[in-house]
């Protein structure tokens, strides 16, 4: 059970790591160019984009997107796994296939990987980033609206100045629901894992429920709240470093 964790395990990871990185990256610009412009282009597509992504399921996208890249496009690769199957596949040491294929110098194996990783990634960035990207904007107006924000303009400090001031103050919320995604994803991502043939621990967690596997079940249950708690574990920390206020 423990050895079949482990494999499945940095599958899950390596898709809600790098999804919920590029999601943040993409959200944290779009939200503040949306907050200092409100009713503008990039406020309106923040709105557009928020409504709709949240419109449908997860899988229905990824189903979308398969048939527009794959299908109809062909610049993605078919869902069939996590690299393409005429590679051999790569020692797992770290788990990530994208990582150890990097280890061991296996470059058309990491372009592959990469690859693959394509379609779920970007069903789960489109997915995510739209509430990411209203959380940012939210809490940037307010923090633009706020008594010490009024009083750093009337201070004379330039606007550059200002505007990180407010992304700080607005950073910490985005953080913070980035990592109730990652908790959320460990578990809610095996539609994504089926649709694109991935075999992550959501995957393995439905299987291990259909045989009625009750140690295995547990397992992924112990596993999967462990990752948790190290997650919101890392978000206090840095919580203390955006806001030193909560450090006494």
């Amino acid at each position: 059970m423990l050895t079949e964790i482990r494999d499945v395990l940095p599958v899950t990871l390596e898709i809600v790591t790098y999804s919920l990185l590029l999601a943040f990256l993409i959200a944290l610009p779009l939200g503040l160019a949306s907050a200092r412009k409100p009713g503008g282009i990039a406020d309106r597509i923040t709105l557009i984009w928020g409504l709709f992504a949240g419109a449908q399921p997860d899988f229905w996208w990824g189903l979308l997107f398969v048939f527009v890249f794959y299908f109809l496009l062909n610049v993605a690769p078919p869902p069939m796994g996590r690299i393409d199957p005429l590679l051999a596949t790569p020692q797992a040491i770290t788990g990530f296939m994208t990582i150890d294929t990097l280890l061991q110098g296996r470059f058309d194996a990491f372009l592959s990987a990469l690859h693959h990783l394509m379609l779920p990634v970007l069903t789960l960035v489109y997915v995510v980033s739209g509430a990411i990207v209203k959380m940012v904007r939210t809490n940037t107006l307010r923090a633009l609206q706020s008594d010490y924000i009024l009083y750093a303009r009337a201070s004379g400090l330039p606007e550059a100045q200002v505007a990180r001031y407010a992304l700080r103050a607005a950073l910490t919320p985005a953080i913070t629901l980035v990592g109730i995604f990652y908790s959320v994803l460990l578990s809610a991502a095996v539609t994504i894992e089926v649709v694109f043939t991935m075999g992550g621990i959501g995957q393995y967690a439905v299987r291990s429920i259909l045989a009625f596997d009750y140690p295995a079940i547990q397992g992924v249950v112990l596993v999967v709240a462990f990752v948790s708690l190290m997650i919101y574990l890392l978000l206090d920390i840095v919580h203390a470093y955006l806001d030193p206020r909560i450090r006494y």
